[in-house]
């Protein structure tokens, strides 16, 4: 399910706010995630705060500041420091970057996205 993300200007927010159309906004957006969709966060040892990961989870699941929903996303964020960008990628003599996701492991080791080395260090909200 892909949602449109307006503009989160704090002018706007706060424009919101003082209308009261910020709490109601919230609401429906909260209400219309299905059950279990995944919050891939990707931030650097986000997981590594497990309350953390739980409160965001309770927040858009369990209806935090509104009426419980019922639902419960699959929230999830890695514990080691997260990298996204491009690598060169060699196809003959030319070569293109593409782009590409990593952790960064104990003593700098690059732990490359899409492997079970990676998977392993991605830490659900319990």
């Amino acid at each position: 399910m892909q949602l449109a993300v307006p503009s989160a200007r704090y002018e706007s927010i706060q424009g919101a706010i003082e209308r009261g159309t910020f709490t109601n906004n919230l609401l429906t957006l909260k209400s219309s995630l299905p059950h279990q969709m995944p919050f891939e966060i990707r931030g650097c040892r986000i997981g590594q705060n497990a309350p953390w990961l739980a409160k965001f989870r309770d927040f858009w699941g369990l209806g935090v500041g509104g009426p419980p929903t019922g639902r419960r996303p699959d929230v999830s964020a890695p514990d080691l420091r997260h990298i996204i960008g491009t690598v060169p990628v060699r196809s003959g003599r030319r070569t293109t970057r593409a782009s590409a996701e990593w952790l960064e492991g104990p003593r700098g080791r690059q732990i490359r996205g899409g492997t079970a080395d990676f998977d392993q260090h991605i830490v659900h909200a319990r």
